[in-house]
């Protein structure tokens, strides 16, 4: 199953506590969260965690993803937002923690592994 951008962008809002519970998103947040999930999607890919099959395909979302990306988005969003300090440290955590979390969702088990010795 795949998530879309606008459940994307409505739970890290929620996350950011601007959006109410039953509380539509608003154009210029959508239009907001847009420009900074682009982005987030593009460090991602960089740093390759996330694999999309376009960076900016982000309507067909596995959906194993939403709630980690929804708190990386949302870690973000946050100085776009006026959120800070204590706040701003905390969502932070939260997305280095969700970071973890992709990379575990989507670890082959293929890693490095050890070379034998030769020994003479």
């Amino acid at each position: 199953m795949y998530i879309t951008k606008a459940e994307l962008i409505e739970l890290a809002l929620n996350n950011l506590c601007v959006l109410g519970t039953g509380q539509p998103v608003e154009v210029e947040d959508a239009a907001k969260m847009d420009k900074i999930l682009r982005g987030t999607i593009s460090i991602l890919s960089a740093r390759k965690v996330v694999h999309l099959r376009s960076e900016y395909d982000t309507n067909q979302i596995p959906e194993e993803l939403l709630l980690p990306l929804a708190r990386i988005l949302a870690s973000d969003a946050a100085p776009a937002y006026g959120i800070g300090g204590q706040d701003a440290m905390a969502a932070k955590q939260l997305a280095m923690d969700a970071e973890n979390d992709i990379r575990s969702i989507f670890d082959t088990g293929r890693g490095v592994q050890p070379t034998p010795a030769d020994y003479f």
